[in-house]
């Protein structure tokens, strides 16, 4: 049973593996710690304490949607999570392949305005 369990588990990750290459290799600038598809929201692990908006806008646009909109890498993609070491701050975009060629037919202050509008932020929990 436990067998079955971890079995069940991994299927979806290996579903998704393939296209974690690709998606690691045009993030490379950015040193990412680990990049991981979670059932549709890509999730981007940055070393940082702290996301900031200038990181999270380069990641999403030049490292992900504009270099990958025209391939079929970013489907089944939901959404876009930028998130520091702890996991617990960051920024999400809820957005996949459909968002990110629509994002890169228009102008970069546009562009920028249309990533903000499809953001949430992620704030750590109070203490």
């Amino acid at each position: 049973m436990k067998k079955l369990l971890l079995i069940l588990a991994l299927v979806p990750t290996l579903s998704s593996a393939s296209n974690i290459g690709p998606i690691k290799t045009a993030l490379t600038k950015f040193q990412p710690v680990t990049v991981i598809d979670n059932a549709g929201d890509l999730q981007i692990i940055t070393e940082q304490n702290t996301v900031k908006n200038t990181l999270y806008r380069k990641i999403v646009t030049q490292g992900i949607c504009h270099p990958l909109h025209k391939s079929n890498i970013l489907a089944g993609i939901k959404t876009i999570s930028v998130l520091n070491k702890a996991k617990n701050q960051g920024y999400v975009f809820k957005g996949g392949k459909k968002e990110c060629t629509e994002m890169a037919a228009i102008k970069s202050q546009v562009s920028e305005i249309f990533l903000m509008r499809h953001s949430t932020a992620i704030a750590p929990p109070k203490k």
